[in-house]
Protein backbone atom coordinates (compact mmCIF):
# COMPACT_ATOMS: atom_id res chain seq x y z
CA UNK A 1 0.00 0.00 0.00
CA UNK A 2 1.09 3.35 -1.14
CA UNK A 3 1.94 5.81 1.31
CA UNK A 4 -0.40 8.33 0.58
CA UNK A 5 -3.40 6.03 0.47
CA UNK A 6 -2.47 4.96 4.03
CA UNK A 7 -2.73 8.29 4.93
CA UNK A 8 -6.05 9.28 3.05
CA UNK A 9 -8.00 5.71 4.96
CA UNK A 10 -5.70 6.48 8.11
CA UNK A 11 -7.69 10.04 8.08
CA UNK A 12 -10.93 9.03 7.29
CA UNK A 13 -10.90 6.18 10.16
CA UNK A 14 -10.01 9.36 12.32
CA UNK A 15 -12.61 11.23 11.42
CA UNK A 16 -15.47 8.94 11.34
CA UNK A 17 -14.48 7.55 14.78
CA UNK A 18 -13.17 9.98 17.15
CA UNK A 19 -12.91 7.28 19.45
CA UNK A 20 -11.08 5.21 17.46
CA UNK A 21 -7.05 7.14 17.13
CA UNK A 22 -6.39 6.28 21.04
CA UNK A 23 -7.72 2.85 21.17
CA UNK A 24 -5.56 2.70 17.56
CA UNK A 25 -2.68 3.86 19.30
CA UNK A 26 -3.11 1.24 21.88
CA UNK A 27 -3.35 -1.58 19.95
CA UNK A 28 -0.23 -0.54 17.70
CA UNK A 29 1.46 -0.28 20.96
CA UNK A 30 0.98 -3.88 22.15
CA UNK A 31 1.46 -5.14 18.41
CA UNK A 32 4.94 -3.32 17.99
CA UNK A 33 5.42 -4.14 22.23
CA UNK A 34 5.33 -8.38 21.03
CA UNK A 35 6.71 -8.04 16.99
CA UNK A 36 9.80 -6.81 18.53
CA UNK A 37 10.26 -10.04 20.86
CA UNK A 38 9.80 -11.57 17.52
CA UNK A 39 13.04 -14.03 16.27
CA UNK A 40 14.42 -12.85 12.80
CA UNK A 41 13.51 -15.42 10.92
CA UNK A 42 9.94 -15.28 11.97
CA UNK A 43 10.06 -11.60 11.56
CA UNK A 44 10.93 -12.18 7.97
CA UNK A 45 8.47 -14.47 7.70
CA UNK A 46 5.62 -12.00 8.61
CA UNK A 47 7.59 -9.17 5.90
CA UNK A 48 6.99 -11.42 3.27
CA UNK A 49 3.70 -12.96 3.44
CA UNK A 50 1.57 -9.29 5.01
CA UNK A 51 -1.95 -11.44 3.46
CA UNK A 52 -4.27 -12.02 5.87
CA UNK A 53 -5.37 -15.25 4.50
CA UNK A 54 -2.30 -17.89 2.84
CA UNK A 55 -3.39 -19.71 0.11
CA UNK A 56 -1.11 -23.49 0.50
CA UNK A 57 -1.83 -25.85 -2.65
CA UNK A 58 -1.53 -29.58 -1.90
CA UNK A 59 -1.27 -32.28 -4.22
CA UNK A 60 -4.08 -35.56 -3.29
CA UNK A 61 -2.03 -38.71 -3.28
CA UNK A 62 -4.86 -40.97 -3.42
CA UNK A 63 -6.45 -39.01 -6.78
CA UNK A 64 -3.38 -37.31 -7.94
CA UNK A 65 -5.70 -33.70 -7.77
CA UNK A 66 -4.27 -30.59 -6.62
CA UNK A 67 -6.35 -29.24 -3.59
CA UNK A 68 -6.29 -25.69 -2.43
CA UNK A 69 -6.09 -25.30 1.43
CA UNK A 70 -6.51 -21.74 2.62
CA UNK A 71 -4.73 -20.70 6.13
CA UNK A 72 -5.13 -17.55 8.13
CA UNK A 73 -1.91 -16.15 8.49
CA UNK A 74 -0.62 -16.62 12.09
CA UNK A 75 0.57 -13.01 11.89
CA UNK A 76 -3.47 -11.82 11.54
CA UNK A 77 -4.30 -14.39 13.90
CA UNK A 78 -1.81 -12.56 16.42
CA UNK A 79 -2.79 -9.35 15.74
CA UNK A 80 -6.71 -9.41 16.54
CA UNK A 81 -5.75 -11.26 19.47
CA UNK A 82 -3.46 -8.31 20.64
CA UNK A 83 -6.01 -5.78 19.62
CA UNK A 84 -9.16 -7.16 21.71
CA UNK A 85 -6.08 -7.05 24.24
CA UNK A 86 -5.49 -3.77 24.17
CA UNK A 87 -9.02 -3.06 24.00
CA UNK A 88 -9.90 -5.26 26.82
CA UNK A 89 -6.89 -3.38 29.06
CA UNK A 90 -8.04 -0.10 28.06
CA UNK A 91 -11.75 -1.14 29.02
CA UNK A 92 -10.89 -2.07 31.98
CA UNK A 93 -8.51 0.55 33.44
CA UNK A 94 -11.00 3.28 32.14
CA UNK A 95 -13.54 1.47 34.28
CA UNK A 96 -11.74 1.34 37.13
CA UNK A 97 -9.80 4.60 37.18
CA UNK A 98 -11.88 5.88 40.08
CA UNK A 99 -11.47 3.22 42.23
CA UNK A 100 -9.94 3.09 45.51
CA UNK A 101 -6.30 1.98 46.38
CA UNK A 102 -5.93 1.02 50.53
CA UNK A 103 -2.95 2.96 51.36
CA UNK A 104 -2.29 -0.49 53.62
CA UNK A 105 -2.70 -3.14 52.01
CA UNK A 106 -2.45 -2.03 48.24
CA UNK A 107 -5.63 -3.44 47.33
CA UNK A 108 -8.16 -2.00 44.82
CA UNK A 109 -11.52 -1.32 46.30
CA UNK A 110 -14.82 -0.13 44.34
CA UNK A 111 -15.08 4.01 44.55
CA UNK A 112 -17.95 3.70 47.05
CA UNK A 113 -16.38 1.54 49.33
CA UNK A 114 -15.96 2.66 53.02
CA UNK A 115 -13.74 0.39 54.17
CA UNK A 116 -10.87 -1.66 52.40
CA UNK A 117 -12.39 -4.85 51.55
CA UNK A 118 -8.97 -6.96 51.81
CA UNK A 119 -8.05 -5.68 55.75
CA UNK A 120 -10.76 -3.31 56.69
CA UNK A 121 -8.93 -0.07 56.77
CA UNK A 122 -10.93 3.08 56.84
CA UNK A 123 -10.94 5.00 53.79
Amino acid sequence: MELDRYKEISRWFNETFPEGPFLKEKILDKFTEIYQKLPNDYYLDYKDNPNFVLINEIMDESTGETKIETMVNPFFLMFVTLSCKATYDAVIRDSNKDNKICSDCKKENPKEAKHCMECGKLF
